[in-house]
């Protein structure tokens, strides 16, 4: 090897012997004595002398929680090719995870297997979507893939229920999925500098949560030349059919539990007796934003303009089962009137 690449590979080594793995059953076998000597070993029998001219910022890990002090671990980029090796994957006490700005174009699947990862950070890549295995990583509390390249929210963020700070900023999407309103614990939502044009109105049942929405267009030019059409078609014979045969349900209180029950009691059907195409409309269920009864296709769409908690207004978006109302007013009154025809 060069001089200079063992002079890189010294400072790498100096810094694995201050890395601190908590109290864990690995803790022996992968000490940080012994974890230098493997990566030591790795580098030399599968890197030999080749050097890296133009090496990407380093990945950070950390073992300890993320809410303390912590040491971070610097290593450079065949440091991080690891990732893919046996050493990396058997430290199952990481917690804290730092990939930004190495050029991913996916998740790697060992990052999948650190279940006890509570800080992930993968900003400044080239990721369009994220795995359905990332719902494994249960203990996430901090998430952060701003600056990639997602055309759409991946679905499987929704399932990591203790996620407390989650950064989509400077993505490509153009809105935002309801299904991120069960997330209870999340505290900020950044979705600055990305095609949004409004929140959906689920996501203020969040009452804690702070929406960031700085340098988004559309939507600020929603807020400024605030008009929307009130026209809208009736359903179609198929549409009411479906809604039946669920149940509508009536309740406006926002009570989520009551409205979980009536659905949980809704009729049930023969999937086996029914074309494929009724199975895939059936499947297309969704709750109203106003009232929480089902709607499948064609939502009749309302706006308001809220203030949040920073002094920022955004247009947040309802999707109604019926025309429950069409203005601020109106809203209201809905709120204490009998339940409409749909």
């Amino acid at each position: 090897m060069s001089d200079n690449s063992l002079t890189e590979l010294d400072t790498a080594l100096e810094g694995l012997e201050h890395l601190r793995i908590s109290h864990d059953p690995l803790h022996d076998l992968f000490s940080p004595t012994t974890l230098a000597h493997d990566l030591m070993y790795v580098d030399k029998t599968y890197y030999g002398s080749r050097v890296l001219a133009h090496d990407p910022p380093n990945v950070l890990i950390d073992g300890q929680s993320w809410t303390k002090n912590i040491e971070k671990l610097h290593l450079p980029l065949r440091m991080h090719k690891m990732i893919s090796s046996r050493p990396f994957n058997l430290v199952g006490s990481i917690t804290r995870l730092d990939l930004q700005n190495i050029g991913l174009q996916s998740v790697p699947i060992q990052v999948i297997t650190l279940t006890r990862l509570t800080f992930l950070d993968l900003s400044r890549n080239h990721l369009d979507t994220l795995p359905p295995a990332f719902r494994k990583l249960k203990q996430l509390r901090h998430l952060n893939i701003s600056h990639n390249r997602l055309q759409r929210v991946p679905d499987v963020i929704s399932t990591l229920r203790k996620l407390m700070y989650l950064d989509l900023s400077h993505n490509l999407f153009r809105g935002l999925p309801i299904s991120l309103s069960s997330l209870f614990h999340l505290t900020w939502l950044d979705v600055s500098h990305t095609r949004i044009d409004a929140v959906p109105a689920e996501y203020l049942r969040l009452l804690q949560m702070t929406i960031r929405t700085d340098g988004c267009p559309r939507l600020q030019r929603k807020v400024s030349r605030f008009r929307h059409s009130i026209a809208h078609s009736p359903p179609s014979l198929v549409e009411i059919c479906a809604r039946k045969l669920f149940g509508e349900c009536t309740d406006r209180s926002g009570n989520r539990q009551q409205q979980q029950q009536q659905q949980e009691h809704s009729p049930t059907y023969n999937s086996d007796r029914l074309p494929g195409h009724v199975i895939h409309y059936l499947s297309q269920k969704k709750p109203c934003s106003f009232c929480g009864g089902p709607y499948f296709d064609r939502p009749i769409i309302r706006y308001r303009i809220t203030l949040q908690n920073d002094g920022h207004y955004i247009p947040v978006k309802y999707q109604l089962c019926a025309a429950h109302w069409t203005s601020e007013p109106d809203r209201i009154l809905a709120f204490f009137s009998q339940p409409s025809f749909r």
